[in-house]
């Protein structure tokens, strides 16, 4: 009898755990929109909390008014680039879509043309047909999930409320973000301390992430659009700016981002593709040697396997916003790994070292 009564405790239990995971899942499959704008909206307070930080630490300024001044310089930035420089690059981007298959044309003569001059080069032909396809099937699909993201969140008037959510909660979380951190913290209980620590780390490595990030993929544009300027490549300005937003996303972005200028140089010249691989190895090396060493306080480092799953996920499952917002939420759920866990473990193994080296 006791047999039996205490293998039905264990399947209870089993089954409530089993259930409120069950539960749990759903939940978060329901309020996943909900998760996904206040992450959005804590990343722009991030984002606004290193100007604001700024101003209160050079200015006998109250944080209110720091917060006043960095929503205006921002607003004025916003309106002068959505009044000068958007509208070029717009013009410049339609006329690059409209060019593209004469220039992807032109692109498979050339590597056909090359095919024929030697038996080593004869695959070319068939490569460059499957590349055709790619890149035509990559276009589709970006444009997909540039529309699909911003409509899940943005459009009509669900879309205004969400955006005027999202900046509140925004302003409110850099007008007090130590409330804030606080206020979480203290759903942990006793390991309230430990909690608000672990939340102002993760804090901090973001910041540091976001300001390396945005400083590099500024220079990779700017390098991009002298560059190929200076060679010769069409559409420079629109290429060079998606060439920078592109390396946001690391290891496939770079590459994505270069592959079209390299198509566009390979249908004029060999000579002008090897001054773009030229040019794409500069900028890396300049972005990892120097730019980010020099920026980021705290390095982020996440695995390349996990960092292109996290994109992909993110991306099929919220769009293009899903996809800028995949880097950071994997490097705030990395840090939260390597704090509750792997460096515990770390300081225990030690710590059974030592004992171990007593005896």
């Amino acid at each position: 009898m006791e047999k039996y009564h205490s293998f039905l405790v264990k399947t209870l239990i089993v089954a409530a755990v089993a259930l409120f995971i069950v539960l749990f899942a759903t939940s978060l499959y329901f309020t996943r929109y909900v998760l996904l704008l206040f992450f959005l909206a804590v990343v722009i307070a991030l984002f606004l909390n290193f100007f604001v930080r700024f101003l209160t630490h050079k200015l006998p300024v109250s944080r209110g008014f720091a917060v006043a001044i960095t929503g205006l310089f921002l607003l004025i930035v916003g309106a002068l680039f959505f009044g000068l420089l958007l509208p070029p690059v717009i013009k410049d981007g339609a006329d690059f879509v409209s060019s593209f298959p004469s220039y992807l044309s032109q692109f498979t003569d050339e590597l056909n043309q090359l095919s024929r001059k030697s038996t080593f080069l004869e695959p070319l032909a068939n490569v460059s047909e499957q590349l055709r396809l790619i890149l035509k099937r990559g276009m589709e699909k970006a444009d997909q999930i540039v529309t699909g993201g911003f409509n899940l969140l943005f459009k009509g008037i669900n879309g205004i409320v969400n955006l005027i959510a999202v900046t509140v909660m925004a302003v409110y979380m850099v007008l007090s973000p130590r409330g804030h951190i606080k206020g979480i913290a203290t759903l942990f209980g006793r390991s309230k301390q430990r909690a608000e620590d672990i939340l102002v780390l993760l804090t901090h490595r973001i910041e540091s992430w976001m300001l390396g990030q945005f400083t590099s993929m500024a220079i990779i544009a700017v390098i991009y659009i002298i560059a190929f300027n200076i060679i010769g490549i069409p559409h420079a300005l629109f290429l060079g700016i998606l060439g920078g937003l592109m390396s946001f996303v690391p290891y496939i972005g770079p590459v994505m981002g270069t592959l079209v200028p390299a198509v566009l140089a390979l249908s004029d010249s060999p000579v002008k593709l090897v001054w773009i691989v030229i040019v794409y190895i500069f900028t890396q090396v300049l972005e990892g040697y120097l730019v980010l060493p020099l920026i980021m306080k705290e390095r982020v480092n996440m695995p390349p396997v996990v960092t292109i799953l996290a994109i992909v996920g993110m991306g099929e499952l919220f769009g293009v916003m899903g996809m800028l917002l995949a880097l950071p939420l994997t490097a705030v759920i990395l840090g939260l790994l390597e704090q509750l866990y792997l460096n515990p473990m770390k300081e225990r193994l030690a710590a059974e070292g030592d004992n171990d080296n007593s005896e």
